[in-house]
């Protein structure tokens, strides 16, 4: 290793969500043909085409004429480049782009794409260009290959910085490759502190909801919206509009269950995101065949470390390592997701994004509260959130009506994250009046 870096900033690596890495299909040539995610090549004009006599047979007959199941597969056509087989390997050779090195080593247009993605230029100007790192990864890929990758990228860090250990900073499903990292190198001793935000540590209720198929069909315009992009939207309602509600709805869940099917179903990350408590039945249900069995073996891996993540996150304390957590709550979860009282940020139920906190159901408030081992009794001003169960209840930090899917924007989560990896200070939620424990976003 380098000789040891002088400064005082431990160099950070960035572990980000499901939209926040770019991954790209190469051809026989390894060549980079085109951008495949975050997801921007729907063809629209081709599903028109290929479902118009469909829809003039469905509306000359008033029946579904072969509707439903010609929509899935034009619309699966479309996606199906981010779809794996039944064992876990993707159907097309599709990788993430990796950076050179740390944001010092970035192009000008690689640094607007990772500072679109999770803006936080103060911090950059506080530890330094050369101390600050973004991972990428498949989001539809193999998690303990993640996990692998990410232990080589973090050796490089150490390498390139000259430090011994690095601070992590998950973001949504990245908390769920965080979890599995600890649990299987955390003998490593790599890490100095995680700043996790709005982690899917326990995965994300709404993955098991649509799995299980505990969805809301009923406004449909609601549910392909959280798919889909405007246009395409526009397209299915403009298909639809004409046929009874029950052809509609028939033809739209068709299309939802072969799409979900075809994202979910074949995917470790995907599985590696349903609630420990819905896995062991969930899997049985799905991945019981022979062919998923090496699917399930990766997933059952996975699945271990998050039920174990209590005895991880205890394990790592005892040696120094500090979890800090930024949870957002408040709001119900995906409008598609029969959980609508589960209190959550719009996409991570907010269990999981606390490491275990109490919270009321959505309405409601909880009658009483516990207290802390440090002797804290950690209770929201609006009486909704008990922070005492959770397993770092003095550094994890709460933010109501903040929406997961726009937290890059939310000044204060992204202030209070550069607070807290700005240098090795241990902080908590008692140190600084301008970072208080429960905020509400108006």
């Amino acid at each position: 290793m380098a000789k040891k870096c002088s400064c005082a900033h431990v160099p950070t690596v960035i572990v980000p969500g499901i939209g926040q890495s770019q991954t790209a299909l190469f051809n026989k040539n390894g060549e980079i043909e085109r951008i495949v995610w975050p997801f921007g090549g729907f063809d629209v004009k081709a599903v028109i085409k290929a479902i118009a006599p469909n829809v003039l047979a469905a509306v000359l007959t008033r029946q579904d004429a072969g509707l439903p199941q010609k929509m899935a597969k034009a619309v699966t056509k479309q996606l199906d480049v981010l779809f794996n087989r039944p064992d876990g390997t993707p159907l097309y050779d599709v990788r993430a782009l990796t950076y050179p090195g740390s944001l010092a080593e970035c192009s000008e247009e690689q640094r607007r794409y990772i500072y679109r993605m999770v803006p936080v230029p103060t911090l950059e100007d506080k530890i330094g260009p050369d101390h600050l790192w973004f991972f990428t990864y498949n989001s539809f890929g193999e998690t303990m290959k993640i996990v692998d990758d990410l232990r080589a990228y973090i050796q490089v860090v150490k390498q390139k910085t000259g430090h011994d250990k690095v601070n992590l900073a998950p973001i949504s499903l990245g908390g769920t490759v965080a979890a599995a990292y600890l649990g299987k190198y955390g003998d490593d001793n790599d890490i100095n502190r995680v700043v996790a935000i709005v982690p899917a540590y326990d995965g994300s209720q709404a993955i098991a909801d649509m799995l299980a198929d505990r969805l809301d069909y009923e406004n449909y315009r609601e549910v392909i919206s959280f798919l889909f992009r405007s246009d395409v939207c526009d397209m299915i309602d403009k298909c639809l509009r004409p046929f009874s509600k029950k052809t509609a709805y028939h033809t739209l869940k068709t299309v939802l269950r072969a799409v979900l099917d075809g994202v979910l179903k074949n995917c470790v990350t995907m599985w590696g995101a349903v609630p420990c408590a819905e896995y062991p039945t969930l899997s049985l249900r799905y991945l019981s065949d022979e062919p998923h069995k090496k699917l399930k073996e990766q997933a059952d891996e996975v699945y271990s470390y998050r039920r174990d993540f209590a005895q991880t996150v205890r394990r790592e304390q005892k040696k120094g390592v500090i979890f800090d957590t930024i949870c957002c709550h408040g709001l119900r979860i995906f409008e598609l997701c029969q959980s609508d009282r589960l209190d959550s940020d719009h996409i991570v139920h907010s269990a999981s994004a606390s490491m275990g906190a109490t919270f009321a159901p959505l309405g409601k408030k909880l009658p009483a509260f516990g207290v802390c081992p440090n002797g804290h009794t950690h209770a929201s001003p609006n009486g909704t959130v008990d922070a005492s169960t959770g397993l770092a209840p003095d550094t994890t930090w709460y933010f109501a009506n903040q929406a997961h899917d726009f937290v890059q924007n939310c000044r204060p989560v992204l202030e209070t994250a550069e607070w807290l990896l700005a240098d090795e200070d241990y902080k908590d939620v008692f140190t600084d009046p301008a970072h208080p424990q429960f905020t509400t976003i108006r």
